[in-house]
C-alpha cells in the first residue's frame, strides 16, 4: 500500500488511525500505523488534537485546570472533534 497523509484520509481511516496510535506517547514508534502515514506526521497531528481538546475544556469550563484534562479527556475525545481537528488541520 502506498503510503498516506493525514490529509488523504476518510473519518472513517481517522478513528482508525487513532487506534493504531498510542496518543501522548513522545516515542515515534508508538505512531506507526496501517495507513503508512509518517509516524512524525501522525504524532505531530495527535499532539495537535489533544492542544485542541484542551482549547474546548478550557472553553467550556472557565475555572479548569491542567490537572483535569485527563479526567476530562473520555468527554471530549469524540469522533466529531476529531474531525474538526482535521479540518483545522488540513486547511
Amino acid at each position: 500500500m502506498k503510503p498516506k497523509t493525514i490529509r488523504e484520509l476518510t473519518p472513517l481511516q481517522l478513528k482508525r488511525l487513532k487506534k493504531d496510535c498510542i496518543i501522548n506517547s513522545f516515542f515515534l514508534r508508538d505512531y506507526t500505523n496501517r495507513y503508512g502515514v509518517d509516524p512524525s506526521e501522525a504524532c505531530d497531528f495527535f499532539m495537535g488534537y489533544l492542544d485542541y481538546l484542551e482549547e474546548l475544556m478550557r472553553e467550556d469550563t472557565p475555572q479548569y485546570e491542567d490537572d483535569w484534562f485527563w479526567t476530562l479527556f473520555d468527554k471530549y475525545d469524540t469522533q466529531k472533534n476529531l474531525v474538526n481537528w482535521w479540518f483545522y488541520w488540513i486547511n
